[in-house]
C-alpha cells in the first residue's frame, strides 16, 4: 500500500507482540514488510479462534500488510538468505535475546558488513549488558519486574496483573518510534537534520538513488527530493536499542 513511508523495506524477524506490532504499524504507513519466521511458524499462528489452519485471530491482528518467508536461521542457508534479504533492506527488527541474536548470526556487525547503512532495532526485554540480558521478558514478567503489578494493589487490594499486555503495546509503540525518526531521515523528512559531524543514522545503499515525494505537514513541506547522497554523518551502534 502507498503512504509515508512508500520505498522503505524493512525485514522483521520478531515474534510474538512487542515487535510484530511495530513492524505491522510500519506497513500501515506503506513500508514493504517482510516477515521471517521459522518453519513452526509465529507461536501467535494458533492463539484465538481461527477459520483457516495456523491463522489464529491473534496472529492476524499483529501481522497486517506484511510478505512472508519461512527461514529455519539455524542452518547456514537460510542465513545467508538472511543477509541478502537485509543487504536491500532500509531496516531490521528481531527480538532474540542477546545469546540467541548470537548464535543465529543476528548480530549488528553481521548486517552492517553487507549493508552499512542498515538500521538495526533489537528489542529486549532487558538490557542487553546487564544482570538480567538473557532472561526472557514476556508481558507478565515485565509488569512484574516494573512494579505495575503491585501498583493494582492499591485498586485490588493485592498486587495484580493489568488485564491486557500493556508492556508489549507500550514498548512496541517506542520501538515505531525509534524507527520513525531513524526512517524519517532515510527518506528526507526530517526538517532540522542533524549538524555533520553529530552521531546519526545513514540512507542505506537500498534506498540511496530513490526519489522521495515531498509530505507537507501543517500546510509546510517538510522534506527534500534524494539526490543520492547519504546523510554526511557517522553511525552509531547502541546496544539493545535502535542501531544504525
Amino acid at each position: 500500500m502507498s503512504g509515508p513511508l512508500h520505498g522503505v523495506r524493512v525485514v522483521d524477524c520478531t515474534t510474538v507482540v512487542l515487535g510484530p506490532w511495530a513492524a505491522q504499524q510500519l506497513g500501515d504507513l506503506g513500508a514493504d514488510v517482510i516477515k521471517v519466521e521459522p518453519p513452526e511458524g509465529d507461536t501467535t499462528r494458533q492463539l484465538g479462534p481461527m477459520r483457516n489452519p495456523a491463522m489464529g485471530a491473534f496472529y492476524l491482528a499483529v501481522n497486517r500488510n506484511k510478505r512472508s518467508i519461512v527461514l529455519d536461521l539455524k542452518q547456514e542457508a537460510a542465513r545467508g538468505v538472511l543477509l541478502r534479504l537485509a543487504e536491500g533492506a532500509d531496516v531490521l527488527l528481531h527480538n532474540y535475546r542477546p545469546q540467541a541474536a548470537r548464535r543465529l548470526g543476528m548480530s549488528y556487525e553481521t548486517f552492517r558488513a553487507v549493508n552499512p547503512g542498515i538500521v538495526y532495532v533489537g528489542t529486549y526485554g532487558f538490557r542487553a549488558a546487564g544482570p538480567y540480558g538473557e532472561k526472557p521478558a514476556y508481558d507478565d514478567i515485565i509488569q512484574a519486574a516494573s512494579g505495575l503489578a503491585s501498583a493494582q494493589a492499591s485498586l485490588m487490594g493485592e498486587p495484580r496483573y493489568v488485564t491486557t499486555i500493556v508492556a508489549d503495546k507500550t514498548s512496541s509503540m517506542t520501538v515505531l518510534a525509534a524507527v520513525l525518526v531513524v526512517t524519517g531521515v532515510l527518506v528526507g523528512t526530517n526538517p532540522h537534520p542533524p549538524p555533520a559531524g553529530r552521531p546519526s543514522c545513514r540512507r542505506s545503499p537500498a534506498s540511496r538513488h530513490r526519489r522521495w515525494p515531498c509530505r507537507p505537514i501543517a500546510g509546510r513541506p517538510t522534506c527534500r527530493s534524494s539526490t543520492g547522497r547519504a546523510t554526511p554523518v557517522r553511525s552509531r551502534r547502541r546496544t539493545g536499542a535502535t542501531q544504525a
